[in-house]
């Protein structure tokens, strides 16, 4: 059902999912493979899925909170954020784990917290990341306020029709 709903909505939305692997990039590059019913692989209607990773989703998230003053790097939440928005945004703490003598850091949501805020805001970012990649680098939003502020195209003229006589090939019947 959600495969089907991202499917007739492509132009305007952009399905998504969150991938546990450490290490992975913020945002994938997007695979079209799909399956139907019988679960044999479509290739003609496929569904553009991009894979957010979300180990590191959630450290670039810490690292936007802890920027207090705003400018680049800055997490701009407005002024509308509700406190359930704000408890629910970053609800993970880092648990130090020892694996064949290693020492590994992992995020563990704690049982009773609610993640679905931080969830909003990483995907969200996940997708500016993917309008970012149509723009030269550096200068995105230049180059939007640009098309923002351009003033509109100057409409074409239409030639004027050459008036048509009264009657036609109807009216001699």
């Amino acid at each position: 059902a959600v495969r089907n709903f991202g499917r007739t909505r492509q132009a305007a939305w952009v399905p998504m999912k969150g991938n546990g692997e450490k290490c992975r990039e913020l945002i994938g590059k997007g695979s079209a493979v799909d399956v139907n019913a019988k679960n044999k692989s479509i290739q003609k209607r496929g569904l553009m899925l991009y894979v957010v990773g979300t180990d590191t989703s959630i450290t670039h998230l810490q690292g936007r909170l802890r920027n207090e003053q705003p400018g680049p790097g800055y997490l701009h939440l407005g002024e509308c954020s509700s406190d359930q928005f704000l408890d629910e945004i970053f609800p993970w703490r880092k648990k130090r784990k020892v694996v064949k003598g290693f020492t590994q850091y992992e995020w563990h949501k704690p049982d009773n917290a609610h993640d679905e805020g931080g969830d909003c805001t990483r995907m969200a970012y996940a997708a500016l990341l993917l309008v970012a990649r149509r723009y030269t680098q550096g200068r995105m939003w230049d180059q939007l306020e640009a098309q923002l502020t351009r003033p509109a195209a100057p409409q074409r003229q239409q030639r004027p029709t050459a008036p048509t006589q009264p009657g036609g090939f109807v009216s001699t019947w």
